[in-house]
């Protein structure tokens, strides 16, 4: 049998608990992670902290949530999503957006909402992690839906195990990952791999950047560019459809401070001033890509964009990574570079059951975003 504690503080968890069974397994569960968010941005969204124990009193799992507000701004070409989108809004979603209670990172993508030990079978600790999030959501009295996210495709132990519980699953945007090489030593290794039409892409993305200064960043840096760096992640986030969380400079300040080099926050400056940001977390051989902030109205002349993911690669070869991790969205361009899609999952449940009858059928007609994907290496087939 396993239970259960919950917490409204990461600073009220047993950090021995929490640590002993987290094991340094995933960056964005850590104490550290959490704080950093916590710290800042504890006036806009509701966290909550799981510890689960096993008959013996011993700590076996860790989980976590927040309940944060969700705005669907309705950009998209797409005539089909505007539809499915319209019938959901009419019938979930309010002017100033609606609560949902998620276990899962709104800042990162991939399974970071719990984690079990080994030893834990997939079907015990789905069952006691399911009680404990719908325990949160009778406290939180203003949440009227549960989102798990979300979970990989083709690695998920037990893909179905949330419908059981009336919950929903469907597909949602790939997230764009790159296997990097081992035989890559630095970056002409990586142009070696490259057909001769994607290596020219490369170098011509260096040759428009060449004016552009780009360095690591300090917290020191951060704090004297705070302004900049709000700004410019304010531009990049205005392009979303929707808002589902949203970061702030003293963010990044404070996740920097905590994670120190397990955090890369790279700046871009034109003539002296800032024109873009790059961040990242580094953590089990893999570099995954996270927040970017970008000038529009220089990104075509200076390939500001480009240049960050052609970065992202030369940081994993130097830092001996094994994946890059490049989310979602601008699935061609990382596909460019040489990222492929992953599959991601989401389950999602309204507490009404009539609702959640209607949200089931909505749902069901969601399909990802289309995409070209190209082929920049030797080794594929076609480009």
């Amino acid at each position: 049998m396993i239970t259960f504690k919950i917490y409204n503080s990461v600073f009220d968890l047993p950090k021995q608990d929490w640590n002993q069974t987290l094991n340094n397994k995933n960056i964005y569960l850590s104490l550290e992670y959490l704080a950093a968010l916590e710290e800042t941005l504890n006036d806009t969204i509701s966290f909550h902290y799981i510890l689960f124990y096993n008959r013996d009193k011993s700590p076996v799992g860790v989980a976590i949530t927040q309940t944060l507000n969700f705005i669907d701004k309705g950009y998209t070409d797409n005539e089909e999503i505007c539809k499915i989108r319209n019938k959901i809004k009419r019938r979930f979603v309010s002017g100033n957006g609606t609560k949902i209670l998620t276990c899962g990172n709104p800042f990162a993508s991939g399974e970071n909402g719990f984690f079990f030990a080994d030893h834990i079978p997939p079907k015990q600790y789905y069952k006691v992690l399911r009680k404990s999030i719908e325990s949160i959501n009778k406290l939180e009295k203003n949440s009227s839906v549960i989102l798990f996210k979300e979970f990989w495709k083709d690695l998920s132990t037990d893909p179905d195990f949330l419908s059981k519980g009336n919950y929903t699953k469907f597909e949602i945007d790939v997230n764009m990952v790159m296997h990097v090489s081992e035989k890559w030593n630095s970056r002409n290794d990586y142009y070696d791999a490259l057909n001769t039409k994607f290596r020219s892409k490369a170098k011509n993305a260096y040759h428009k950047s060449h004016d552009l200064l780009v360095k690591q960043l300090s917290v020191d840096d951060l704090e004297s560019v705070k302004t900049e760096l709000d700004d410019l992640y304010k531009a990049v986030v205005k392009k979303s459809s929707f808002d589902f969380g949203t970061l702030k400079a003293e963010s990044f300040i404070k996740l920097k401070e905590k994670l120190m080099d397990q955090f890369v926050v790279k700046g871009y400056f034109y003539k002296n001033k800032l024109v873009g940001f790059s961040s990242a977390f580094l953590f089990d051989s893999i570099l995954d890509a996270n927040f970017v902030g970008i000038d529009y109205s220089l990104n075509h002349e200076l390939a500001i964009y480009q240049r960050m993911l052609y970065d992202f690669v030369d940081d994993a070869i130097l830092r001996k990574c094994k994946e890059i991790r490049f989310g979602r969205t601008a699935e061609e361009i990382k596909s460019s570079v040489g990222a492929l899609p992953k599959s991601m999952i989401l389950y999602i449940k309204h507490k009404s059951s009539f609702m959640n009858i209607l949200l089931k059928s909505i749902i069901s007609k969601t399909k990802p975003s289309s995409y070209d994907l190209r082929k920049p290496f030797k080794s594929d087939k076609g480009n």
